[in-house]
């Protein structure tokens, strides 16, 4: 689909989804009374009793260890071959679709591992990372008002970006998600389900508990952590794109291979160097400095995570952004939660009208 056609249509999907929001926050407001002067509780700093040994094992579990022996657990059992076995298809398809049910199905579960291994370790308990049941009606109604808010910046923005990587003739990467559920790769209708299980529930709620209840907590009182923090996230925009460096290291010196190389780590570069004329501006909203240096450097990071879908990562930032101002403002993760997923819902919905359809 083309740039501006696909504007059009997240507009559109944009418009309809706003339109149920809305109505929700009309409900709750008048029906539930849930009044917005009591959406925001009084500014406090959750405590925080994990260190930086779990900072780096969290990641480690859910990205490597979880996804590691759901993988192997799955070969092992044959369920793969059961599933693939006789379908004549490439073997780039194939591992696609089984890292879609390894993704789907190992999130949920490194979520779990991760919230029993900080209770291990720490002694945390859920409150502490954000999951709290307290104030949910509230927090969702946060989350729906920064929905509202973020989704057009991150689309626009999107837009942009991939406007310019057409004329510069670069292109751009594609979602997990996109290649196996393209109409040529004939997906079956349990791949469909899964990868909307996987986008709006399994990912928002890793990555929320991950991001937010546990990395942001940390950094934000901690601001001797936040200069290595933004190290790891330059490193890991460089390691995610090693295929390039590869092909770079193989055939030689090549613009484009090396645009396409350096890009993400440019961008990390670029944002840690405007942090110094960010942050003033919204120092209404946000007057700690250190929460601030920590909001900003977890979201470079939320942002370099998705560093091998190009140029997703510029768009996502701001995203990350919002998120974790609205879960450091109400001390929870269920808001950020609310609006990560039905971010997320709109971009299936988009899937669905471009592959579902045909």
């Amino acid at each position: 689909m083309e740039p501006l056609s696909e504007l059009a249509v997240q507009c559109l999907l944009f418009v309809g989804m706003a339109t149920i929001v809305v109505s929700i926050l009309i409900v709750m407001r008048y029906g539930f009374s849930v009044s917005p002067a009591h959406w925001l509780p009084p500014q406090r700093r959750r405590a925080v009793v994990w260190g930086w040994l779990e900072i780096i094992v969290v990641p480690f579990i859910g990205y490597f260890f979880v996804p590691g022996i759901c993988f192997v657990l799955l070969r092992h059992v044959g369920f793969f071959d059961f599933m693939y076995g006789a379908i004549g298809e490439s073997e780039n398809i194939r591992q696609h679709r089984e890292a879609l049910w390894v993704m789907a199905l190992s999130l949920p579960v490194s979520a779990g591992v991760v919230l029993a291994f900080l209770n291990v370790s720490s002694g945390a308990r859920l409150y502490q990372m954000g999951l709290r049941c307290d104030r949910v009606g509230r927090d969702l109604a946060v989350g729906l008002v920064a929905w509202l808010v973020l989704t057009p910046v991150v689309f626009l923005i999107n837009f942009v970006v991939v406007v310019v990587h057409h004329v510069l003739q670069l292109p751009v990467d594609e979602h997990l998600l996109m290649k196996v559920l393209h109409p040529q790769n004939q997906p079956f209708l349990s791949e469909w389900v899964l990868a909307v299980f996987a986008a709006v529930v399994a990912a928002p709620l890793f990555e929320e508990i991950m991001f937010r209840g546990v990395i942001q907590p940390y950094v934000c009182q901690n601001a001797r952590a936040q200069p290595p923090l933004c190290l790891v996230t330059l490193l890991l925009s460089l390691i995610s794109r090693s295929e390039n460096f590869a092909r770079l290291y193989r055939h030689g010196w090549e613009a484009q291979e090396m645009a396409l190389a350096l890009f993400p780590a440019l961008f990390v570069m670029v944002c840690l160097a405007v942090f110094p004329f960010f942050w003033p501006w919204f120092r209404r909203w946000l007057p700690d400095v250190d929460a601030a240096g920590g909001i900003y450097a977890t979201s470079l990071l939320f942002a370099a995570v998705h560093t091998e879908v190009w140029p997703t990562p510029i768009a996502l930032f701001p995203l990350g952004l919002g998120l974790g101002f609205i879960a450091y403002r109400t001390q929870s993760i269920v808001s950020a939660f609310a609006c990560h997923a039905i971010f997320n819902s709109l971009s299936c919905l988009m899937l669905l009208m471009e592959y579902g359809l045909k």
